[in-house]
């Protein structure tokens, strides 16, 4: 976005010089101009130009408020603006999504653990406690994971 305020600012003094040069007749100064301004300002210029601005109130004040400018980086900068737009509305979901992963990490981690775990016990009893909470874990994370669309 800078580069197209810088362009415009450019735009905008060459424009000044080039009037200037009109307004006090400097013919070969206003060539000179002329033809060393950007592509995307002279189409504006030349356009400018033939409404005669000099001799007709109703001419646009300038070229830079006419259709015909249309600064290349203005342009993209504006694209890229809304494009960015459209992306931001897309966090939420992405954000949800995000959260469900890490639900899924954080349940199948546990299920690891609670496995695990039935190891260091002696007594029977609380093993099949520990892996039956570990299938359970287990069968809520696989319902978690099938509820995940996949990109």
């Amino acid at each position: 976005m800078n580069h197209a305020g810088q362009e415009a600012i450019i735009d905008l003094n060459m424009f000044e010089q080039y009037y200037r040069a009109i307004i006090e007749g400097r013919k070969d100064t206003e060539r000179i101009i002329l033809q060393r301004f950007r592509p995307e300002a002279r189409i504006a210029v030349d356009a400018w130009l033939a409404t005669d601005p000099l001799k007709n109130p109703n001419a646009p004040k300038g070229p830079f408020t006419m259709r015909e400018y249309r600064p290349k980086l203005g342009l993209e900068a504006d694209e890229l603006s809304q494009e960015a737009d459209r992306k931001f509305t897309q966090v939420p979901d992405a954000s949800n999504k995000v959260d469900e992963y890490v639900l899924l990490t954080v349940m199948l981690s546990s299920v690891l653990f609670f496995s695990g775990l039935t190891t260091l016990f002696v007594s029977v009893r609380i093993q099949a406690a520990a892996l039956l909470f570990a299938t359970g874990l287990l069968l809520v994370a696989v319902t978690v994971l099938l509820r995940i669309p996949i990109a």
